[in-house]
């Protein structure tokens, strides 16, 4: 039933019709670039989050402040617990993608493939399958609440 009023919705509103392209975005680099995936996701999540803080600035350089703090609230409410737990990492890994340059997925053992440890997964198997899944989730979940609830106010 919320089909049709989600797409007037996007229609309407350019943050949620740029969060719902970047969902599909990040959804198509799942196989071959997880970490760049994260970034949609995680751009996602704070794009459409309409949490009750609000990010602060830096008095200094005038820097968005909070961003960590805000992303872990929005996971929160929409992930259960041990979920949400679990993404604890997501927002720093995302960060070091963005600026340090850092891989986390299965492109760092691109032609190769990893030797799985009996006892202790890869941790590109456990970024792809723990962090990337429940960042997925998240985004997907708020996404969908914003397409439901959605006033399509004017951005």
């Amino acid at each position: 039933d919320w089909v049709s009023s989600g797409w007037t919705s996007i229609e309407r509103d350019n943050r949620l019709e740029r969060a719902t392209r970047m969902f599909h975005e990040a959804l198509s680099l799942i196989d071959d670039h997880p970490s760049f995936a994260l970034v949609g996701f995680t751009s996602v999540i704070e794009s459409v989050y309409e949490g009750p803080e609000r990010l602060g600035h830096c008095e200094t350089c005038n820097s968005p402040t909070g961003s960590t703090r805000r992303f872990k609230a929005a996971v929160r409410s929409v992930l259960p617990a041990e979920a949400a737990d679990l993404l604890e990492v997501a927002y720093q890994r995302r960060s070091r993608s963005v600026h340090s340059s850092r891989l986390h997925g299965e492109e760092v053992h691109r032609g190769s493939y990893p030797i799985p440890l009996m006892f202790s997964p890869d941790e590109s198997f456990k970024f792809r399958w723990e962090t990337l899944r429940y960042t997925k989730d998240a985004a997907r979940a708020l996404l969908r609440n914003r397409l439901q609830t959605s006033t399509g106010d004017l951005d």
